[in-house]
C-alpha cells in the first residue's frame, strides 16, 4: 500500500457522445445525458462530464460521471470530501465559486486547503 500524496488536482473534462451538429437530435442515453458547454472549445456538446481528482503522478483518487450540464461546483464537494490529500489544486471554476463564498481562507471544514491554479 502506498501513502497518499500531500497534493491532489481536481478538474473535469467533457465526454461528448456526438458531433455538435447532432446535439438537438440525440436520443442515446435520453434522460441521463444532456447538453453541456465546453468553455475551452467554446462549444455545446451532448453527453457527459467526468469530474476527477488525481495525484500529481496521475493516480486517480476518485471520479464522478455526470450529465454534461452539471457544473464543477456541484460535483466538487463530494470528491474533495473523500480526498485523503490535505492540499487540492483547482481551477477557477471549482475553487472560487465553490469555496470563496462558503469558506474563509479557502480551507474546507475537513481541513483541506484549496489552491486556485
Amino acid at each position: 500500500m502506498t501513502t497518499p500524496s500531500q497534493t491532489a488536482i481536481i478538474d473535469s473534462y467533457p465526454l461528448p457522445l456526438f458531433q455538435g451538429v447532432r446535439n438537438a437530435r440525440a436520443h442515446l442515453f435520453a434522460g441521463i445525458a444532456n447538453i453541456g458547454y465546453n468553455a475551452t472549445k467554446q462549444l455545446y456538446f451532448y453527453g457527459f462530464k467526468v469530474h476527477m481528482i488525481v495525484e500529481p503522478s496521475g493516480l486517480i483518487l476518485d471520479y464522478e460521471v455526470t450529465p454534461a450540464s452539471i457544473h464543477d461546483v456541484k460535483a466538487a464537494p463530494e470528491l474533495i470530501q473523500n480526498c485523503p490529500c490535505p492540499q487540492i489544486l483547482a481551477d477557477v471554476g471549482t475553487s472560487v465559486k465553490t469555496y470563496e463564498v462558503r469558506l474563509s481562507n479557502k480551507v474546507t471544514t475537513s481541513g483541506r486547503r484549496i489552491v486556485q491554479i
